[in-house]
């Protein structure tokens, strides 16, 4: 198997039909150790932060039309994967060139970037060339710590750049907060919803996307939160002005066609765990074929998570480990 920067896609009615593109590659390169990433968790192993590369664009552009599905019309192509893309060196300038390549070869899409800790000096440069910023948060309660929030970055400097990016471009903001829970604490619990309506007000965040977790992070503990949880959120923002969109996901009406099925479907997992149902959907009956074939040669595990099976391929030893049927 080889691992591409290309990954899938994201249907989702927040940000549309996208591809995504991972810059980064594996291992996981992130100072944060987010509780509902899906890359599992980072504790316990050394966070490759040396000898950083931003791939070229023309490298990033040529991988993205070898892999993505031939069928799959989309209107984003979307950077995320092994950590923050926006860690990486001189990503201003090229996504700049990447901009720069699409307009040039007629590809129509755009840019789109997840980013979590929201670094000013960068933000400043790349926030001209990218059409939308996806900005998760997660940070309830007083030990943020506990949520994979790095003890030696400022939270204060954080809101500050939040409050920033939404004065200066607040049309490609998309702040999405999860909701979960650990054990039967729910997050953002009632009590921690006066704080970040607090939070939200003093960024000028007005709008948010509301993030059900719906799949495990293998290592975590996190689970989904009740429904009637979510609607309690949901009420008490919309009481307090702030617009609450629900993320939904989608699967195509059929199947795509990729070029290397078993090569993508293998890349897909590497970054997100998905359920039977969805790689049927995505990846049809060959997907199916495909991931027994993975499995049989143990490059993809099982995860129970809820009521829920899924499969996810592990990049190191250490993460590969199911989940107790709770």
């Amino acid at each position: 198997m080889n691992i591409t920067f290309t990954y899938g896609i994201h249907l989702t009615n927040t940000m549309g039909r996208a591809v995504a593109v991972d810059p980064l590659l594996p291992p996981k390169k992130c100072p944060l150790d987010c509780i509902i990433c899906p890359l599992g968790s980072s504790a316990g192993k050394p966070k490759d932060m040396e000898g950083l590369k931003t791939p070229p664009a023309n490298v990033l552009l040529a991988d993205y039309k070898n892999n993505k599905p031939a069928d799959f019309t989309h209107d984003v192509m979307f950077l995320w994967g092994f950590g923050d893309p926006l860690i990486l060196p001189d990503i201003h300038e090229k996504l700049a060139d990447l901009k720069k390549l699409l307009i040039e070869e007629g590809v129509d899409v755009k840019l789109a970037v997840h980013t979590s800790l929201l670094r000013r000096k960068v933000l400043n440069e790349v926030v001209h060339v990218v059409d939308i910023i996806e900005v998760p948060y997660l940070w309830f309660g007083d030990q943020l710590s506990i949520l994979g929030w790095p003890e030696s970055a400022s939270f204060s400097a954080y809101t500050e750049t939040l409050k920033y990016l939404n004065k200066t471009a607040s049309s490609k903001v998309l702040v999405k907060v999860y909701v979960f829970r650990i054990g039967s604490r729910m997050y953002p619990a009632v009590s921690d919803l006066e704080e970040l309506i607090l939070v939200l007000s003093s960024t000028r965040t007005d709008k948010v996307i509301l993030k059900s977790l719906n799949r495990p992070s293998p290592g975590h503990a996190t689970k989904q939160s009740s429904q009637s949880h979510v609607e309690a959120v949901v009420e008490e923002l919309s009481k307090n002005g702030i617009r609450v969109i629900l993320e939904q996901e989608a699967l195509p009406e059929k199947p795509l066609q990729w070029s290397r099925l078993a090569n993508n479907l293998y890349n897909h997992l590497l970054r997100t765990p998905l359920t039977l149902r969805e790689i049927k959907g995505l990846y049809g009956d060959l997907g199916i074929i495909a991931l027994t074939n993975l499995a049989s040669k143990k490059k993809v595990v099982h995860l129970y998570w809820g009521k829920q099976v899924y499969y996810w391929a592990p990049f190191t030893p250490f993460l590969a480990r199911s989940f107790p049927q709770t």
